[in-house]
């Protein structure tokens, strides 16, 4: 538990999971350490289902928008996101 990164939405969790893999392979000094956590997002009809590429736990919601921060200065997406 604890605060998490969202980095990516995509439509297929094995997409997902390369997603992440590729992510760490871009940024290891940002995400080293991080584990994966897939959200299923359900957005009903007409929209369907995205899987979030969220990366965590870090250790307060400080560290989490430190990382987003660098992130975004790579131009990644990146928001943070309650445990």
């Amino acid at each position: 538990s604890g605060p998490r990164v969202h980095l990516a939405s995509l439509r297929l969790a094995d997409d997902a999971v390369a997603t992440w893999r590729a992510l760490q392979g871009r940024h290891p000094d940002v995400l080293a350490g991080l584990g994966l956590a897939l959200a299923r997002l359900d957005l009903g009809e007409g929209v369907g289902v995205f899987y979030q590429v969220q990366a965590g736990p870090f250790a307060d919601a400080a560290a989490a928008r430190a990382a987003c921060d660098v992130l975004h200065g790579r131009g990644q997406f990146c928001q943070p996101v309650a445990p």
